[in-house]
């Protein structure tokens, strides 16, 4: 008679760490994003990878992928170290909010930005862009700093960025919107192209609000460009984003959702709130070289933080649930405790308007 194979004692906590571990790990779901359309802008989609549970994803931006090995331009520690955390999140998305290369107009930077990102791609993580001032970059001398045409779509800076995310239907388009299950939608704006009343993208951003049915919204609106609508002082507002705060303050008191505005372009946090809840985020710790705030606003909630005045290499991590978005702000710091480099710099909830049962 045969003797029923055993599994040697050896192998068995191997084998329990397998079963219990690593193959409840599960990759991103695949979702069907629609077809091209050159006409107009597409609504992509992130699919919750465990059906009945919060929907995670990942927000951070000013990376300035680059093979330049210069911190003045990006620290590219801070970057993979970012990138490694940020995968061990296994998130259903991440949004970058530009600046994801150095130079727009050089291909290499967005070829250091595929090599870096690995981890990400391997877990097939999707990856929603938005397009920053560096996207648009030609010459980055600051004698002779030169930037393609915003609106000439046969540059080499916006062709860079479409074929570095070819797996996304987004040429010819700049603006975009994803939703996120049935919670949230998130708008994908272009700061560096005119968001004035009457220019297409206004045009189209106020057509995707108009759309949120009183009845049966998502819970959040989730707004994302470049240079933040509200900053600290030390940078001024431009006009693009006076407009989109102008805006938002008339519009959002009688909206069916709690929105959320998400900037990068200051490299460091920041958090601010209006009266009628409105949140306006400024995420721009991705690797970039850091900006240091010596005098916060005294509106912005990160000010009395033990980091308030310090570098902030960071990303942050949304939690969607039915009624309630969590915010998580991991920092990352080697130079204070090189055995623990991850801290908690913040966390918030923000509360629907009107509850309903999402997701």
């Amino acid at each position: 008679m045969l003797k029923e194979p055993r599994l040697p004692r050896s192998l068995a906590p191997l084998l329990i760490f397998v079963c219990t571990v690593l193959l409840p790990i599960r990759a991103p779901a695949a979702c069907d994003q629609p077809a091209p359309d050159d006409t107009h802008p597409p609504r992509l989609v992130v699919c919750n990878p465990h059906p009945g549970r919060p929907i995670r994803f990942v927000v951070y931006g000013d990376t300035r992928f680059t093979p330049i090995p210069v911190e003045d331009i990006s620290n590219s520690r801070a970057r993979q170290a970012l990138v490694h955390k940020i995968a061990t999140e296994h998130p259903a998305a991440i949004f970058i909010g530009g600046d994801i290369p150095f130079v727009g107009a050089q291909r290499r930077d967005y070829d250091q930005y595929l090599l870096e990102t690995k981890p990400w791609s391997d877990l097939r993580i999707p990856v929603f862009p938005v397009l920053g001032n560096h996207e648009y970059l030609i010459d980055p001398n600051p004698a002779t700093r030169t930037f393609c045409n915003r609106d000439d779509l046969d540059t080499p800076c916006l062709k860079n960025w479409w074929n570095a995310f070819n797996n996304l239907p987004l040429r010819p388009h700049r603006w975009y919107s994803v939703a996120v299950g049935t919670g949230l939608i998130a708008l994908v704006l272009d700061s560096d192209s005119n968001l004035t009343p009457g220019s297409p993208q206004r045009t189209w951003l106020e057509h995707q609000i108009a759309d949120l049915h009183p009845n049966s919204p998502p819970e959040f609106l989730l707004i994302l460009l470049h240079r933040p609508p509200v900053r600290d002082t030390h940078d001024p507002v431009g006009p693009n984003e006076r407009e989109i705060a102008t805006y938002l303050t008339a519009v959002s008191k009688d909206l069916p959702v709690k929105v959320i505005v998400v900037g990068s372009h200051v490299h460091n946090y920041e958090r601010y709130q209006t009266p009628d809840g409105t949140v306006f985020i400024v995420s721009g710790g991705g690797g970039a070289h850091p900006h240091i705030i010596a005098d916060r606003r005294p509106d912005d909630q990160f000010s009395p933080s033990p980091f308030a005045h310090s570098v902030n290499f960071h990303y942050m991590v949304f939690e969607l649930t039915p009624h309630r978005l969590s915010v998580t702000v991991l920092r990352w710091d080697p130079d204070t405790n090189t055995h623990q480099p991850w801290t908690t710099a913040d966390t918030f909830n923000i509360d629907s308007r009107h509850p309903r049962v999402a997701q």
